[in-house]
């Protein structure tokens, strides 16, 4: 008994330093452990979620894996390789360790699982399995048939979370967002304001709120709607981004510039953010800044058409039209089809004075239906 009150100690002090972010530090105490007691298998779950806290989702997943050889009904267990697998898209093998436990009986634990939302941000309960909850279970199940685009089996699950656990908002937005990708849009607008109705101030309920309406065109109401999202939750940063959209839908360059950057600030490296970012720079003349944001889009995806256009676009305005005519180039390497980078290119090489290259990327363009073209076409290429 004395033995294991010892590991029981060890593990805690690595839990702790885990939880101070002092993840090498726990990883050397858990293996520790492991190398003398090889069959320990509680061992191997701790150590599976340093790996996962530190973004190692194969070693966690080898660790459950072990862990399950050595213990088939460790529930937590099961239920973690089931989030794992869900988060490595393997979501057939998430699907059987969630409907596995459908079926098993509770056991005594310490354990807390933790409840992350895909459709929200943050931490919205706990649940162990001790306490039996099924709800979330299902919630699990279907989260991941709505990833496998198996929809009426998404329904079925979440509808079956709300059954059992009829107060759980994100059970209802879930459900919501499912009828939403499938076009019905009524029946969504109805799971997001029921969710409201448990909590007023659900920022993810607004968030879908506001889509539906921009979908509909009513760009007034999608403003209020991402507006209330995020003053429901300040720092969740996809209002910001989405109500940066809708001022660029509106033409609203310093708005949309204060949302975007500010999405920005809260999640780095999205690269849509970024990306519009760029534009709405480039429409407030700050072409420098427009070349960096478009940069950093490229240092993400080199193939990004648009932001290797959209940088070309704020070099030119920055008289630098070689190196514009360069990332042209580059977005018709990638989109030979694409009739902007054609006109653009043709207008900076007229700018050069090399009017036969102008009048063949002007044919090009004009063969690819870029109005403004035509315009340029009859008058450099008589």
């Amino acid at each position: 008994m004395a033995q294991y009150a010892a590991l029981d100690r060890e593990m805690e002090k690595a839990l702790k330093l885990s939880d101070e972010g002092e993840l090498i530090d726990a990883f050397e105490i858990l293996t520790g452990i492991i190398q003398e007691r090889p069959y320990f298998a509680e061992v191997y779950f701790y150590r599976s979620m340093v790996f996962e806290k530190a973004g190692d989702l194969e070693g966690a997943l080898t660790d459950l894996n072990i862990l399950l050889e050595l213990d088939p009904m460790h529930t937590e267990g099961i239920f973690n390789r089931g989030m794992v697998r869900f988060q490595l898209k393997q979501y057939e093998l998430a699907k059987n360790d969630f409907r596995s436990l459908l079926s098993m009986p509770t056991r005594e634990t310490t354990t807390i699982l933790y409840q992350r939302p895909t459709f929200a941000t943050g931490i919205t309960g706990i649940v162990s399995q001790q306490s039996g909850k099924k709800d979330h279970i299902y919630m699990q199940l279907g989260l991941v048939a709505f990833q496998m685009q198996e929809y009426q089996e998404s329904i079925q699950s979440f509808s079956e979370a709300i059954k059992l656990n009829p107060r759980q908002p994100d059970y209802l937005i879930n459900l919501g967002k499912v009828y939403q990708v499938m076009g019905e849009l009524a029946l969504a607008e109805g799971y997001f304001l029921r969710a409201l109705e448990l909590d007023p101030y659900h920022p993810v309920a607004h968030q879908y709120l506001a889509e539906l309406a921009q979908k509909t065109g009513d760009w007034e109401k999608a403003v209020e709607l991402y507006s209330q999202s995020i003053a429901d939750e300040p720092d969740f940063y996809l209002s910001y981004k989405q109500r940066g959209f809708q001022w660029i839908q509106q033409e609203n360059w310093q708005e949309a510039f204060m949302d975007l950057n500010m999405a920005n600030d809260l999640q780095p490296k999205d690269v849509e953010v970024l990306f519009n970012l760029g534009y709405v720079m480039e429409k407030l003349d700050q072409w420098e800044a427009a070349v960096k944001t478009y940069e950093e889009v490229l240092a993400i995806d080199p193939t990004h058409v648009r932001a290797n256009f959209g940088k070309g676009n704020a070099l030119y305005r920055n008289d630098q039209w070689e190196q514009a005519i360069a990332f042209y180039s580059v977005a018709l390497v990638w989109d030979p089809a694409f009739g902007p980078a054609y006109y653009q290119r043709g207008i900076t090489r007229y700018r050069l004075g090399k009017k036969i290259d102008a009048c063949q990327d002007l044919h090009k363009a004009v063969g690819l239906g870029v109005i403004q073209a035509k315009e340029a076409q009859e008058r450099i290429c008589p």
